[in-house]
């Protein structure tokens, strides 16, 4: 039950589009294609919180 509640409160806080970008960047972290769909400013976001510098540099 404590997972269920920590997903419930992720999905409350963070916008379902950045939470499908993180599960697929944990899948795939070499794949770039992850970033496409979210905007520059969504990216950062996402890149920060996951402890990222950027995806430019992982080419």
């Amino acid at each position: 039950m404590q997972h269920e509640a920590i997903a419930v409160d992720l999905v409350d806080r963070i916008p379902l589009c950045l939470l499908t970008t993180a599960l697929h960047y944990k899948q795939k972290p070499d794949d770039p294609r992850v970033w496409m769909e979210l905007s520059i400013e969504e990216r950062k976001i996402l890149q920060q919180a996951l402890g990222i510098d950027s995806v430019a540099s992982r080419d």
